[in-house]
């Protein structure tokens, strides 16, 4: 009996059951599967409605319909969606169309217009180009070869951009839209069949290739836009320095809507041709022939000049365009009293005056080079002051002089000077000074990228004057992208205030220890001064990187403020000095006080306790990261 009860299921009974549970699972597995996909792709039908609800609503709001992919990233998220929330379930992907201005599912796109449809690549370039790219996390710093769009979101390190796209007679045109998002990115176009649009900033261009179409210019580009071939158009309300006609493979036109320099190298001046729609427009190397359009009559043509006296002879003429013609030495001053395009075209002035500047601008002036390595070196330490309004793109410009301490310290110093009523924007400039300032402002000044070194050494040229290397005393210094070396220090705040966007700022050893300074200064000398720090790399020889306020320097003693929302400090003295320190607040007194908030960036030294400091964490690298 109790081996009866115990007596299992046969093979014939197994066999049935699994038969039946086969049967089952081949009928209601893809049951599920498919009830899982139609669940899925009902979910990505609903994001996608929701998301062209939330453009109209942007619409609706008063916001204009997007250009980019980033502008309609920014509009649904205005409307509560973040990038993270754009991602489907389903194998569909989720794309976006400009031209329609609507998201759909991938397969919704018909073949052949994918190009047309921006997609969300997450990590970096995709393995193949279908869709038109956005960036979004990307480890990479550069997306070339682009045969689609390409727009850089918010990813502010990918600095070199490439769209390469033969014109073979199987391809058919396309019109992409390029955007980059730093005045750091170089941009290369090789696409004789297509038409490119780009917006936001650029620091170079250049165009090999581009169909008669056109490549426009929406945004900035901060230093040359260089062409060899096709159609350029500076669209209004672009920016751009200077276009540079260089060794035409073919015909090229430039359209200026909007004010800039063209200038075109002798071997393509029998293929180019400017149509100026702009009154601001300046021609180099082109007779007028060639030049059209509604404000041709307007255009600039150079007066150039060999000699300092024919310079002055056209300054005192008024002429609005000025091209140096050859390498010369001067030994006067030279006052612009009239709005003025100054264009060193590769050459160099050498000035022998002392006890003065070389060039002071009252008015509205520009300085460029318009080939490579052109500009002033003085043999005195003041070489440009400005009153007015001035530019300055891509010149070399270097004060050789060491003063006397019997000299009187006026207020005209620096190889750069911007007075409290100037108005003062230097683009990739290289500069050098001997001793004393490199550039001082006391007014409005931008300064985009470029090379500043000072050998400024208060113990090595005792008799010396000596300062940071690029230093306000008042107004407002915004300082983007630009590289700083100095033995005294590299940048200073004593007076008004100041935004440092991803500066490199490094002090270098000097005679003795004690001559190296700091990376970055920031005490109300002048008056009360107050700095905003967004990225970058500060290191000094043998001091703290950053010194906000100080108790024992002269001046007025006023308070001192920064916020330290990113970067990299490094204190010298082989640690000995922290990364960044506040001073002030002497006995009895709040002379010279110092207030500093850090809410992100890395350091040398351990910043607990700092005002916005949540968390402070030594990383591999041994640097102390703030609130990551």
């Amino acid at each position: 009996m109790i081996r009866k009860l115990r007596k299992g299921f046969t093979i014939v009974e197994l066999v049935i059951v699994i038969s039946v549970i086969a049967v089952l699972t081949a009928v209601l597995i893809p049951t599920f599967v498919h009830l899982s996909k139609k669940a899925k792709l009902a979910s990505d039908n609903s994001l996608v409605s929701n998301l062209n609800t939330a453009l109209q609503m942007d619409k609706g709001e008063g916001h204009a319909e997007p250009k980019t992919m980033q502008e309609a990233v920014e509009a649904v998220k205005r409307q509560g969606y973040l990038v993270p929330q754009l991602a489907t379930k389903s194998e569909e992907k989720l794309v976006y169309s400009i031209e329609k201005n609507e998201f759909c599912l991938s397969d919704k796109v018909a073949e052949g217009e994918e190009y047309k449809y921006w997609h969300i690549e997450k990590g970096g370039m995709p393995s193949s180009q279908l869709f038109s790219i956005y960036a979004f996390e990307w480890t990479e710093t550069a997306a070339t070869d682009l045969t689609v769009g390409f727009d850089a979101g918010e990813e502010e390190g990918i600095v070199n951009v490439s769209f390469v796209r033969g014109g073979g007679s199987e391809l058919t045109a396309r019109d992409v839209i390029i955007r980059t998002n730093s005045a750091e990115t170089a941009l290369t176009v090789n696409a004789p069949k297509d038409t490119i649009r780009h917006y936001d900033y650029l620091d170079e261009l250049t165009v090999t290739a581009v169909a008669s179409a056109s490549y426009h210019e929406y945004g900035t580009v901060r230093g040359k836009a260089v062409i060899s071939q096709g159609h350029i158009v500076v669209e209004s309300g672009s920016s751009v320095s200077q276009v540079s006609v260089k060794e035409a493979t073919g015909a090229v036109k430039v359209t200026a809507n909007q004010g800039t320099l063209v200038n075109v190298d002798s071997a393509s001046s029998t293929q180019a041709s400017v149509v100026a729609n702009s009154s601001d427009v300046f021609v180099s190397g082109l007779s007028t022939e060639n030049i059209s359009g509604s404000k041709a009559s307007s255009v600039e043509l150079p007066t150039v000049v060999t000699t300092e006296t024919e310079l002055e002879s056209a300054i005192v003429a008024k002429k609005g365009f000025i091209q140096i013609g050859a390498d010369f030495s001067a030994s006067q001053h030279h006052e612009f009293a009239d709005d003025a395009l100054l264009d060193f075209a590769g050459h160099t002035i050498t000035s022998s005056l002392l006890n003065n500047s070389f060039i002071t601008n009252s008015a509205s002036m520009r300085l460029v080079d318009s080939a490579a390595n052109g500009g002033i070196t003085s043999a005195n330490n003041n070489v440009i002051v400005n009153t007015g309004n001035m530019t300055i793109d891509g010149a070399k410009l270097a004060g050789n002089r060491l003063l006397t301490s019997t000299e009187e310290q006026g207020a005209e110093r620096g190889v750069v000077y911007n007075s409290d009523q100037g108005k003062l924007v230097i683009n990739n400039i290289d500069l050098y000074i001997k001793a004393d300032y490199g550039v001082l402002n006391y007014g409005q000044m931008t300064i985009n990228g470029g090379t500043y070194n000072s050998d400024a050494d208060s113990n090595a040229f005792s008799s010396a004057r000596y300062g940071y290397c690029v230093s306000s005393l008042g107004g407002h210094m915004v300082i983007n992208n630009a590289t700083v070396s100095g033995i005294h220090g590299c940048i200073s705040v004593s007076g008004g205030t100041g935004v440092i966007n991803n500066a490199h700022a490094e002090t270098r050893a000097g005679a003795k220890a004690s001559s190296s300074y700091r990376a970055l200064y920031i005490a109300g000398e002048v008056s009360v001064a107050g700095v905003e720090i967004n990225g970058g790399y500060f290191k000094s020889y043998s001091m703290e990187a950053l010194l906000t306020g100080n108790k024992s320097d002269g001046g007025v003693g006023a308070l001192a403020m920064s916020t330290i929302h990113g970067g990299t400090f490094i204190n010298g003295k082989g640690g000995s000095e922290p990364a960044v320190k506040v001073s002030g607040g002497a006995a009895g007194n709040n002379y010279g006080i110092g207030m500093m908030t850090i809410t992100g960036g890395k350091f040398s030294s351990n910043v607990t306790g700092a005002t916005g400091v949540v968390s402070c964490v030594q990383g591999t690298d041994g640097l102390w990261v703030v609130n990551a």
